[in-house]
């Protein structure tokens, strides 16, 4: 898209793309392919202001500006003439201004971005700004090899689900996401697949929604430091073998499958609203990493080792998340 735009336009606005795009613009600038360029309107569209309003580049040109500046213009008489100047000038007008709204526009969502960043506890970013997205059934060869994550079109509270590349599944997929090299993409589908970030994505509509790419762009993601990426994804990976199994679960695995959902759901709750459970005196992430690093130094089934510790005798785990469903029944009944 980035390429047909460039060859098409002969320029591109970089600030709508992800770090991989602007990564990739970068280095066909470095490579003198392509150059930055700073002005309110770009090259061509500075062109098409010239032909029309001035005889600087093109001699051909209506010149509005100077025939009017200048006292060359038409017979007064012929208001034809003059209707059209007019109305082109009008055009060109309300061209500008929306090139000048759409640059305040950009300003002020980056300030807003920047504002969400350093007030939010885990550094919430832009998935965009992270990740590479874009439409699934035109870029599976390009992405054979490398890791990403397979988006359903149809995304809701109980429907859909972002898998990782290497979970098998029957689901038909609209857009992929690949992270950038510094994020875990099961970390990012641990957190898209939670029922929190399914409400913020769905703007607390229940049923199903229609993703598109602009949409994906603008989730943000809580960010944490790689080695717990690592640590959710792994988490996350035993949980989505589950959900691709479906109705072919054994009773053991439903119970993983119901346990492990639930508590995704409050680790998200944590992540994407820290200031919920520090107000409640409610903590799940910590003794779940404290957890997952002492099942990784022990031989056995992972799955098992979480359900044994989740309803040990005293678990902080379990304790905590009755008291988040508690929490949350009263508040919906209020």
């Amino acid at each position: 898209m980035k390429l047909k735009q460039l060859y098409e336009y002969h320029s591109c606005p970089a600030h709508i793309y992800g770090e991989f795009e602007k990564g990739l613009l970068h280095e066909m600038e470095q490579k003198g392919w392509i150059e930055k360029d700073n002005h309110l309107l770009s090259v061509e569209e500075r062109n098409y202001f010239d032909y029309y309003m001035y005889n600087t580049k093109y001699t051909n040109g209506p010149a509005l500006r100077n025939r009017y500046a200048h006292g060359s213009f038409a017979d007064p008489k012929k208001v034809n003439i003059h209707r059209n100047n007019y109305n082109r000038l009008l055009i060109l007008l309300v061209l500008e201004l929306l090139k000048i709204e759409e640059d305040l526009v950009n300003h002020q969502m980056v300030s807003s971005a920047k504002e969400q960043v350093e007030s939010a506890g885990y550094g919430a970013v832009a998935l965009s700004s992270i990740a590479e997205i874009g439409t699934y059934a035109y870029a599976q060869s390009k992405l054979d090899g490398t890791e990403y994550l397979k988006v359903p079109k149809k995304y809701g509270i109980q429907d859909g689900y972002v898998y990782h590349v290497s979970i098998e599944s029957e689901d038909n997929f609209a857009y992929y996401i690949q992270p950038s090299k510094d994020v875990c993409a099961e970390y990012l589908s641990f957190l898209l697949n939670a029922s929190l970030m399914r409400l913020n994505i769905a703007q607390t509509t229940p049923a199903p929604v229609s993703l598109n790419i602009e949409k994906l762009k603008s989730v943000s993601v809580p960010l944490v430091p790689y080695a717990e990426q690592r640590i959710y994804a792994k988490f996350e990976h035993t949980l989505a073998a589950l959900v691709a199994k479906g109705e072919t679960r054994n009773r053991d695995e439903n119970l993983q499958y119901n346990v492990f959902s639930t508590l995704r759901d409050y680790l998200c709750l944590e992540l994407l609203r820290p200031e919920f459970t520090e107000q409640r005196k409610l903590e799940f992430i910590k003794p779940f990493l404290e957890l997952m690093r002492h099942l990784d130094g022990e031989n056995g089934s992972i799955p098992a080792g979480i359900l044994r510790a989740v309803f040990a005798p005293g678990s902080l785990l379990a304790e905590n998340m009755k008291k988040a469903r508690v929490i949350m029944t009263d508040s919906e009944e209020n």
